[in-house]
């Protein structure tokens, strides 16, 4: 998605929307936003009945990941879908180390660059969590899952 379409949801006035998903993509096919660019979204404030945020397919994941769990929004989720994207032990970590994260009913990383330590220590939050289609990790050569 170009950043026009990130503006465009961010600033929308629906306060009783209560699932999100965007599929991203890559800039290899048009994607060109900033993480500044989700600030709107991720903080918690503009959606405040959101319960499934779905920022998937993105090649910018592990940054997705890091801001998210900074943010507030993380109180009012049932429901974190970042799946398909270029998510690693990187962003996996922070998510793991904020304790609000066991707060889930279910965490979607399905399709993912997680190592199998990340993958194990992410299963002892004791949270309904997906981590299918587990990717080889380089650091230089990874792909969203839908990109053509």
């Amino acid at each position: 998605l170009p950043p026009n379409v990130i503006n465009d949801i961010s600033i929308a006035e629906s306060p009783n929307l209560e699932k999100l998903e965007v599929w991203l993509g890559s800039d290899a096919y048009g994607f060109e936003s900033k993480i500044e660019d989700f600030e709107n979204i991720i903080n918690g404030g503009k959606f405040p009945k959101l319960m499934y945020l779905g920022l998937k397919n993105s090649i910018i994941q592990d940054e997705i990941a890091i801001k998210i769990a900074q943010s507030p929004i993380l109180d009012q989720l049932h429901t974190l879908d970042l799946s398909m994207g270029t998510l690693s032990d990187t962003g996996a970590q922070v998510l793991f180390d904020n304790p609000k994260i066991k707060q889930l009913k279910h965490l979607n990383l399905n399709y993912h660059y997680m190592s199998n330590s990340m993958m194990e220590k992410l299963r002892s939050l004791g949270i309904s969590i997906s981590m299918d289609k587990q990717e080889k990790y380089d650091e230089d050569d990874r792909y969203v899952e839908v990109s053509e």
